[in-house]
């Protein structure tokens, strides 16, 4: 139980620094910008087709679009740009703790902040939707306009569609975010992480665009985690080359044990580099 409180301390110290952080309010700002951006391409739909306001799950429709995605992701890479979080403070931290407690400590804001991040998203979605957005089970006219949600409501009712998606970004943040920690703990360099998490922001956007071109690029959706964001991209009905659920969450769940396990055995190898952020 003491490892355990631990633990949490040390990742709810991170939490604190937040308030004095002014990454984290650039982060807040520039995430709130491009989720009212994306809405106001949204509420377009409905004044278009004269409807009532949108729905208020209108965080689906943000993760439907390639390029809008790969906007939306780009502040999830700025939050976790600077792993791994090692600053003075943690100095006394790291010392007391242990090496290993340390480490958890870190995985674990790695999984909350991740929550937080894409929790906050949704929240902006529904505040922002527009001026009398409602909840609904159903997809009204202006939703079903768009020709991925069209595609999805046969599958999906609202809730489970906003249930998915936001499993499947908190997924992926998850595997952003020990991705970068592992790259920049284990090399030294914070810009490293960030080159490759981009690396895979931008092949998912290769692989989501890759749908109208033949079987091999098709395919493509396969190997890109990020690209999954999209319910569209997973294999719905008959779908052949599309990864279906069962394959998502296992490759999910294997990518973040296999980072995890790997930051806890050359972590341990390894010493920290305390410095000031």
């Amino acid at each position: 139980m003491q490892t355990v409180k631990c633990v949490f301390s040390i990742a709810f110290q991170n939490f604190r620094k937040w308030r004095t952080d002014s990454r984290i309010w650039l982060i807040a700002a520039v995430q709130l910008t491009m989720v009212l951006h994306a809405l106001d391409k949204n509420i377009r739909v409905y004044v278009d087709l004269d409807t009532t306001p949108m729905t208020a799950w209108a965080f689906v429709a943000l993760r439907s679009y390639n390029f809008q995605k790969m906007l939306l992701n780009t502040p999830l890479i700025l939050l976790f740009c600077n792993a791994p979080f090692t600053d003075r403070n943690q100095t006394f931290v790291y010392l007391r703790s242990g090496r290993l407690k340390w480490l958890c400590g870190q995985i674990l804001y790695i999984i909350m902040a991740s929550g937080i991040f894409f929790l906050t998203m949704f929240l902006e979605s529904v505040l922002f939707a527009g001026h009398g957005a409602k909840f609904t089970l159903d997809w009204d006219e202006a939703a079903l306009a768009v020709p991925a949600i069209k595609m999805l409501s046969i599958y999906f009712t609202p809730l489970s569609a906003v249930g998915f998606t936001l499993l499947f970004s908190w997924l992926s943040g998850i595997f952003i975010g020990l991705l970068m920690f592992f790259c920049n703990y284990m090399t030294g360099s914070k810009p490293f992480g960030a080159f490759v998490s981009s690396f895979f922001v931008m092949f998912g956007i290769i692989a989501s665009y890759s749908e109208d071109h033949n079987v091999v690029m098709n395919s493509l959706v396969r190997f890109s985690p990020l690209s999954w964001m999209q319910l569209n991209n997973i294999a719905i009905g008959k779908e052949r080359f599309r990864p279906s659920f069962a394959y998502v969450m296992c490759v999910y769940g294997s990518l973040i044990v296999l980072l995890i396990t790997a930051i806890l055995i050359f972590g341990r190898r390894k010493s920290i580099d305390i410095r000031e952020d």
